[in-house]
């Protein structure tokens, strides 16, 4: 009569067997489920490791950006003495009747909206330094983007430059600047009103994560309106500053479309051109 064989008996095998010392030898799923996990763990790794990289290497190059722009702009004092007042104020009051910007704080007073306001006109400091990231990590095209936003600030401050133009706040009675002491003390640059590089950098990055939807036209929208109404109501531009700011933003990132459509359709058009040859030949 055999032994019974059952799940008892190896159950107190196994326990027997390391009591004892003697090694058993792993099962190969086992084995095999170890190294996977080890090897998915080092892939992981390496994956946010380089992930990281890229993000400080976008961060940095923008950060080097900002800089190079602002010490441009801090410039325009030392190249010109001439300060431009009178003409956006007239080209406002032509559109409008009157300035916004003096209509806006003469009957819209409200800490609240003031507040909010400044949040979203901070949140240009937020797409200049996270927008180059945010483009290359949406696998959009970055560099278009990059392009737009560079030609895009080089016209701007080349306006800045010919025709240093004061804004509101220091322009018109009873128009106050409804920005932070410490923010006021900081920025020491009061020649750049026209055109709107605000406009300018928050249109050019709405142009390059924008997709045909309605959500996407909604967000867009509202965030463009918003951040207009937030330089007007502050005191920062002028109505046609904005214009001209979002104008120029249209035009260049227009052009560089234009630029890589011809560009896609003449490689496409090579490539036919070849192969029709090598047929032919």
């Amino acid at each position: 009569m055999g032994l019974p064989i059952d799940g008892h008996f190896f159950r107190f095998g196994l326990v027997f067997f390391r009591n004892h010392g003697v090694q058993m030898r792993p099962r190969p799923y086992t084995m095999i489920r170890e190294s996977v996990s080890i090897e998915g763990l080092r892939e992981a790794t390496l994956q946010i490791s380089v992930l990281i990289v890229k993000i400080l290497i976008l961060i940095g190059f923008s950060l080097v950006f900002i800089a190079v722009f602002q010490h441009i702009r801090a410039q325009i004092p030392l190249f010109t003495d001439r300060l431009y007042i009178d003409y956006p104020i007239y080209l406002d009051s032509l559109l409008f009747g009157s300035v916004p910007s003096q209509w806006l704080q003469n009957n819209i007073r409200s800490d609240t909206l003031a507040v909010l306001c400044r949040f979203i006109y901070y949140s240009y400091g937020f797409v200049l330094l996270l927008g180059l990231t945010i483009v290359y990590f949406l696998n959009l095209n970055y560099k278009k983007y990059l392009v737009a936003l560079s030609l895009t600030i080089m016209i701007g401050l080349a306006i800045n430059y010919i025709i240093p133009t004061t804004p509101p706040w220091m322009s018109l009675t009873g128009v106050i600047r409804y920005k932070g002491e410490y923010i006021t003390q900081l920025d020491k640059n009061l020649h750049a009103a026209m055109p709107s590089l605000h406009q300018s950098v928050i249109a050019i990055f709405s142009f390059a994560v924008f997709r045909r939807t309605f959500i996407s036209y909604l967000l867009i929208l509202s965030y463009n309106l918003s951040m207009s109404f937030s330089l007007v109501y502050l005191g920062e531009h002028y109505v046609v500053d904005v214009l001209l700011g979002f104008m120029i933003a249209w035009l260049i990132w227009y052009g560089c479309t234009c630029q890589s459509y011809l560009a896609l359709h003449t490689r496409r058009l090579r490539k036919v051109i070849r192969n029709c040859s090598l047929h032919v030949f």
